[in-house]
C-alpha cells in the first residue's frame, strides 16, 4: 500500500496532513500494519486497528501483509478507504490488490542433498529472518519422505538450523514428487513455497 500514496498524489491536490482510513478486510485475506519506527520489520504490535487514523504524509508505511493462503495471481483483495482533506471534505474508494507469492518453486534431483539445498534457496532472501520451516506432501497417493535420520519430518514445524540435516527418501519406482513448505519468520510471518523433487537423469 506504500506504493498508493504516489497514485494517490498523482490524482488529488492534497496536503500532507490530509487524514486517511481504512476498513480492513477479512482477516482470512490478510492485515494491514503500520511501520512506526520505519525500520522494514512489522512487528505484532504494530498492526493497525479499524479506527486508527493517519496522514497521508504516513502512507509509506503502510503495508498489507496477506495471509499465507492468499497467493493468487488471479485473485483481487480489496481494500476501501476513507480520505479527508483540510476542510473537512470526505473522499471514498478501493485498493485492489493482488497478492504474488515471494518465494517460486524450487526444482531438485532425487540424490541433491535435500536439506541444504533448501537452506541454500532460503538464505538468499536476506531481508527476512527465518525460524522455522514445515513441509507438507502434495502427492497424497506417494510414500516419499523426509527425515531426520530416521524419523519423518513432514507435518512438523522445525528449526531452521536443522533444515540442512533432513533427506529426501524416494518412494520404491520414484517418479517424481513435490513438497510444500511454509516458513515462519522471528516475527511470525509466513511465506509458503514448493520443492518439486524430479527423477536423476
Amino acid at each position: 500500500i506504500s506504493k498508493f500514496k504516489e497514485v494517490f498524489k498523482e490524482e488529488f491536490d492534497y496536503s500532507s496532513s490530509d487524514k486517511i482510513s481504512f476498513k480492513l478486510p477479512d482477516k482470512k485475506y490478510g492485515a494491514l500494519y503500520f511501520d512506526e519506527d520505519n525500520d522494514g520489520e512489522l512487528e505484532k504490535s504494530e498492526k493497525v486497528e479499524k479506527d486508527d487514523i493517519f496522514k497521508l504524509k504516513q502512507m509509506n508505511l503502510v503495508y498489507f501483509y496477506p495471509a499465507p493462503d492468499q497467493v493468487d495471481d488471479e485473485k483481487t483483495i480489496e481494500i476501501k478507504y476513507t480520505a479527508e482533506d483540510r476542510d473537512g471534505n470526505l473522499y471514498e474508494g478501493k485498493i485492489n490488490i493482488v497478492v504474488k507469492s515471494l518465494l517460486d518453486t524450487l526444482t531438485l534431483e532425487e540424490d541433491d542433498d535435500f536439506g541444504q539445498e533448501v537452506k541454500d534457496y532460503l538464505d538468499e532472501f536476506d531481508d527476512y529472518d527465518f525460524e522455522m520451516i514445515l513441509f507438507e506432501n502434495i502427492d497424497k497417493d506417494g510414500d516419499s519422505d523426509l527425515r531426520v535420520g530416521t524419523r519423518s519430518v513432514i507435518g512438523t514445524q522445525i528449526s531452521m538450523r536443522r533444515l540442512v540435516n533432513v533427506e529426501f527418501v524416494p518412494e520404491r519406482d520414484f517418479d517424481g514428487t513435490t513438497f510444500k513448505y511454509t516458513v515462519t519468520t522471528v516475527d511470525d510471518l509466513q511465506f509458503i513455497g514448493l520443492v518439486k523433487v524430479e527423477v536423476e537423469d
